[in-house]
C-alpha cells in the first residue's frame, strides 16, 4: 500500500467526534487484545529545536502510522 499523507486539516474534514470516539474505542480494545501496537512519543533535542516522533500499528486494519 502506498503512503497516505494526511494534514491536520485533512483529519478535521474527514472525521467528526462520533466517528473519532468509535475508532479510538476499537483501537484501545485491539491494543488490549494484541491486534495493535503503540510506541510512546519520543523527543530529541538539539539546541532550541525539538523533534517529536510517534508511531503505531493496527494489524487488525493492516496499517502502520507515523507522525514526526
Amino acid at each position: 500500500m502506498p503512503p497516505l499523507y494526511l494534514t491536520e486539516t485533512d483529519v478535521q474534514e474527514l472525521l467528526d467526534m462520533d466517528i473519532a470516539l468509535e475508532v479510538i474505542e476499537e483501537a484501545f480494545r485491539q491494543l488490549g487484545q494484541g491486534g495493535a501496537a503503540n510506541v510512546p512519543r519520543s523527543r530529541v533535542r538539539a539546541g532550541d529545536t525539538i523533534l517529536h516522533s510517534m508511531s503505531a500499528a493496527a494489524e487488525y486494519l493492516g496499517v502502520l502510522g507515523w507522525k514526526s
